[in-house]
């Protein structure tokens, strides 16, 4: 029996964001599958002053509270820095998401609760399907850090391979997100009935508006948006919902357009129609061209299929998971990519695929905590 065995998780569980708050109930429910008692470590890495919110920003900070006090297995106390050394587990698991992304100022200041450096000599460490969010990992303290870990498992090709140049073995895994085959929803109230478009974006450029515009003119229907900020084409802002209302949006949207990585995983999850728009570079040759498509567009012309910049590399998230799916062609990056999946000439998610995935998350964590 596994269940004197306790798993202790730690990620951003706290955070303000979709993603984040779902793969950590997806890693608590498939570490749970596997027998063993599970804890999500209530570290506090920054303080949010709710007296300082107001409008929408406090009604979605208090519907996160309440999602994580009523779906999430979270210690009693809080934990914020050195008192980490006072938690108790026989297994600490990091991860999934951003954990070792050094360029997330609240992961710089605490690499010692993300790296696990605070777990006891008898305590196994693992990470769990861990990002750096497209950084890259350098010798040092950071990398001894690591070496200490008993089993370590990444979401990227970029990170796995930073790895293996440090001499490090690491395993690629599927985001937690996958392994979880329900999730608690909450039916929203919209303004409209019958079928509508969904869109979560995280970067809004004139190439993913007039993406946007194209699916609504192919589709005729409203546009609902979920992202933290406002859309020219969108119907409807929804910018107060907690978790299980995203999660809701999604499944029943007749077309979902994203460029969130954790949207790109949930449109996998519920086998949607989709398109993920990679999230553009910011440098001086996509300024210029983004020039030239609103000048096009103010004269009145059709838009031309301009060629930006994708390199960002945070993308990596997206070509590693849709690529392992066989599903890249949802990714857009001309007007072209967009007019494929329109028509409907591009290859929809496999039960078959997505189960294989499951299996390998799900065996990983399987021989790392036993």
């Amino acid at each position: 029996m596994n269940s004197e065995k306790l798993v202790s998780l730690i990620t951003f569980h706290r955070a303000i964001n979709f993603g984040a708050v779902l793969q950590c109930y997806a890693l608590q429910q498939a570490v749970a599958s596997l027998g063993y008692r599970v804890q999500v470590i209530d570290y506090v890495p920054f303080y949010v002053d709710r007296s300082e919110l107001e409008g929408s920003d406090l009604v979605q900070f208090n519907s996160f509270e309440k999602y994580r006090k009523d779906f999430l297995n979270i210690t009693d106390r809080e934990f914020t820095g050195d008192d980490l050394a006072d938690v108790e587990s026989d297994v600490f698991v990091a991860g999934s998401d951003q954990v070792w992304n050094e360029r997330i100022s609240f992961v710089r200041k605490n690499v010692d609760a993300y790296f696990l450096n605070f777990a006891g000599p008898g305590s196994r460490r693992i990470s769990y399907a861990a990002s750096t969010g497209g950084t890259r990992l350098e010798r040092g303290n950071l990398v001894d850090s690591l070496s200490r870990f008993d089993s370590l498992s990444v979401r990227e090709n970029s990170l796995k391979a930073n790895l293996s140049e440090l001499e490090l073995d690491s395993t690629l895994v599927p985001d937690p997100t996958l392994l979880c085959e329900s999730y608690p929803e909450k039916e929203v109230n919209l303004p409209f009935s019958g079928d509508y478009i969904a869109i979560y974006l995280l970067q809004i450029t004139p190439f993913a508006d007039e993406c946007i515009k194209r699916v609504k003119e192919h589709y005729g229907l409203p546009i609902v948006n979920m992202s933290f900020d406002h859309c020219i084409s969108a119907d409807y802002d929804l910018n107060e919902i907690d978790p299980s209302e995203w999660v809701w949006i999604i499944k029943r949207s007749k077309f979902f357009v994203t460029n969130s990585f954790h949207g790109s995983a949930f449109s996998v999850i519920y086998k949607k129609d989709f398109a993920v728009i990679p999230l553009e570079s910011r440098n001086k040759v996509n300024k210029f061209k983004r020039r030239i498509f609103s000048l096009v567009k103010a004269l009145g012309f059709k838009a031309i299929d301009l060629s930006f910049d994708f390199s960002n590399p945070k993308n990596d998230r997206f070509y590693t998971l849709l690529g392992r799916l066989d599903l890249s062609s949802r990714i857009v990056t001309r007007y072209s990519d967009l007019e494929l999946i329109l028509q409907k000439k591009v290859k929809k998610t496999s039960e078959t695929d997505l189960s294989s995935l499951r299996e390998e998350g799900i065996d990983f964590l399987r021989e790392s905590i036993k």
